[in-house]
């Protein structure tokens, strides 16, 4: 903020936002109100999208702050998260949770728009994220937003600003909409294909066999006992210990791999990967699976199963399954889990497989794998197209707040 144009001043938002005063829903007469949590924000379009209706007896002990029209709603749990909105005309009256720092824009000192998109730039969380307490669940206080500067031109400046400001974002806008339908359109393509794939019949017009997986395949646990490596047993170097975050997309992706030594991987009884191994997520994240077509050696963590696909089995068509709803509609089926979804390894023995004759495999594994890159091709483009546009309403936003935003260039 020191480059500042020279009718600019930065000031604290502070000293342009008036106190919000925090009283009981009962207090103030009500029967019901619209209460809005932390969970109604929608952090990437930074709006209300989904404000509960309340009676006031049944009120939780968090909604205590009325807001106006024009305020801005700033969470200070988890601030990285970006739950930003604006409150307007519709919410008028509506009470928020005390998880919000509420910003109420003095008007003859800021614009409420100007100060709303103030809010999500990254000068204004590049000072508030440092100020975080706690661990799992990091906080800031209402005092360390309200204590964050922001650079702050005339009025009739700032207006100009949030005209421009906001067409270029409705550009932005516009176009991430579009982006995101493209990808959508894309997982449906490879949804679709897997289907297919799956429900294909034989020459005869009807259905492939389904058999047990475990008459397929062994399923193999990862090792459960004392040896079972800590993260303080993993070491920058050495054999890849996989975790279900390390599966996505049928693959394991390396770049953020754990290891343990040769002598730690010695130790383990059980859940050595070979290549060709089909990679299971048991608990968590069911169904998530990866084919490893590379690693050996390695070693799986408790969450995973390794599925080892027998003579009548293409482990490629075993990753296709994996991937479809057929084994979705068993995991469904033998889901024992309550809080966190799990799977015991018996169960997915269960599993019920179609097995065409291994040639008939290949052959759809080919196809599906010919079909897939062409979705896989769009997903990738959406993805960085996304990133494009991201990294473009960064850039509109900090030209916005440094004076250097004007109306000559579309976004």
């Amino acid at each position: 903020m020191s480059e500042l144009p020279p009718s600019w001043r930065s000031v604290q938002l502070r000293e342009v936002c008036a106190p919000v005063k925090k009283v009981d829903p009962l207090e103030l007469g009500l029967e019901s109100f619209r209460y809005i949590d932390i969970s109604a924000i929608d952090p990437d379009r930074m709006a209300i999208v989904e404000p509960q209706r309340l009676l006031a007896e049944a009120a939780p002990g968090r909604a205590r702050q009325p807001v106006r029209s024009g305020d801005s709603l700033f969470s200070t749990v988890r601030p990285y998260l970006k739950k930003i909105a604006y409150v307007g005309d519709d919410l008028h009256g509506a009470i928020a949770s005390t998880g919000f720092c509420v910003l109420r824009p003095l008007v003859d000192r800021v614009d409420p728009r100007f100060l709303f998109h103030y809010l999500g730039s990254s000068s204004l969380m590049s000072q508030v994220l440092p100020k975080q307490r706690g661990v799992s669940y990091p906080a800031v206080r209402d005092t360390d937003v309200l204590s964050a500067g922001i650079p702050l031109p005339p009025l009739e400046e700032q207006r100009r600003i949030v005209a421009i400001l906001e067409d270029h974002l409705s550009h932005l806008d516009a176009a991430s909409r579009g982006i995101d339908w493209a990808g959508e359109r894309a997982e449906a393509l490879r949804s679709s294909v897997i289907r297919e794939v799956l429900l294909s019949k034989g020459n005869d017009g009807k259905p492939f066999v389904r058999r047990f997986l475990g008459d397929l395949a062994e399923v193999i646990n990862g090792d459960r006992g004392s040896n079972y490596p800590s993260r303080d047993a993993y070491v920058s170097q050495g054999i890849p210990f996989v975790n279900a975050g390390h599966l996505k997309g049928g693959r394991i992706i390396e770049a953020d791999l754990n290891y343990i030594t040769q002598e730690r991987f010695d130790l383990l009884s059980n859940g050595k990967i070979q290549r060709g191994d089909v990679l299971f997520c048991l608990r968590g994240s069911l169904g998530k699976a990866a084919l490893n077509t590379e690693m050996c050696p390695g070693a799986i963590a408790s969450s995973l199963a390794i599925v080892r696909a027998k003579g009548e089995l293409v482990p490629e068509f075993l990753l296709l399954y994996f991937q479809s709803e057929l084994s979705d509609q068993e995991i469904r089926k033998y889901d024992n889990g309550t809080a966190q979804p799990n799977l015991s390894a018996a169960d997915l023995r269960k599993f019920l497989v179609p097995v065409p004759p291994l040639a008939v495999q290949l052959e759809l594994v080919a196809r599906a794998q010919f079909l897939l890159s062409k979705a896989e091709v769009a997903i990738e483009s959406s993805a960085k197209l996304l990133r494009l546009a991201t990294a473009l309403r960064r850039c509109v936003l900090r030209s916005a707040f440094s004076g250097q935003l004007t109306g000559g260039a579309r976004v």
